[in-house]
């Protein structure tokens, strides 16, 4: 198994089979089967525009 750096497995009971991966900053509860890959999703950017004419330019 390789677990990468953040990773965190909680649990008495939680079991990682053998050659799973656990990216890094996963956050385990429950037990992984052999050969799974265990990652977290990128974040996605979300940009919310400004309303028109809710900045005032003071210069």
């Amino acid at each position: 198994m390789t677990i990468y750096a953040g990773a965190s497995i909680l649990g008495g009971a939680t079991v990682v089979g053998a050659n799973a991966t656990i990216g890094s900053n996963a956050f385990i509860t429950e037990s992984v089967a052999p050969g799974a890959r265990v990652s977290i999703k990128n974040p996605e950017l979300s940009v919310r525009q400004p309303k028109e004419g809710a900045f005032h330019d003071h210069s």
